[in-house]
C-alpha cells in the first residue's frame, strides 16, 4: 500500500509541473494590505490580506506572502485566474485538480508512514501477550487469575 501511494504522489508531483494553467498577467492597484494573527488552539497564525483592485473591481489578492511588500497605491503585477487574482503563478497551480489529488496522497503517504509503525508495534505487543501463556478456559484460568491478583488464595 505505501509504495503504491508513495509512487503515485511522486507521478502527481512530476504532472503538477506540467499542467498548463491559464491565466492573465495583470496590472492591478492596491486598495490595503494588514497582517494578521490569529490565536488558534494556543498557536498563532499569520495570514496576510491584500486587497487590490483591477478594472474597477475589488479582488482579495491570493496567495500573498507578505504584507509589507503591498503598499497602498502601489501597482502590482498580479495574474488572473478563475475570476481571482493571484499574487504568483504558484497559487494558480496549486489549486489545479491535479494539486489538490497530489495533496491529498502526499497526506495519505505521510500518515501512512507514520502510522504503520505504530500499528505493528500495537500488533506485536498484542500477538506476544496472546502467546505468553496459553488460555484453558474454565475454572483454571479463574484459579490463576484470583492467585495473580491475591496471594493468599492458593486454589
Amino acid at each position: 500500500m505505501v509504495p503504491l501511494c508513495l509512487a503515485v504522489t511522486i507521478a502527481l508531483r512530476f504532472a503538477m509541473d506540467r499542467v498548463q494553467v491559464d491565466y492573465q498577467e495583470v496590472q492591478a492597484t492596491v486598495v490595503s494590505s494588514r497582517t494578521v494573527q490569529r490565536r488558534v488552539a494556543g498557536s498563532t497564525t499569520t495570514s496576510y490580506e491584500v486587497v487590490v483592485s483591477y478594472l474597477g473591481k475589488e479582488y482579495d489578492l491570493k496567495n500573498a506572502h507578505n504584507s509589507y511588500s503591498y503598499r497602498k497605491g502601489q501597482a502590482v503585477t498580479a495574474y488572473l485566474a478563475n475570476g481571482n487574482l493571484y499574487a504568483n503563478v504558484e497559487g494558480i497551480t496549486s489549486t489545479t485538480p491535479v494539486a489538490m489529488l497530489y495533496f491529498a496522497f502526499l497526506f495519505t503517504t505521510f500518515a501512512l508512514l507514520v502510522g504503520i509503525p505504530f500499528y505493528l508495534d500495537r500488533e506485536k505487543k498484542k500477538l506476544a501477550r496472546a502467546q505468553e501463556r496459553p488460555r484453558t478456559g474454565g475454572a483454571e484460568d479463574f484459579r490463576r487469575a484470583l492467585s495473580e491478583r491475591d496471594p493468599r488464595y492458593r486454589g
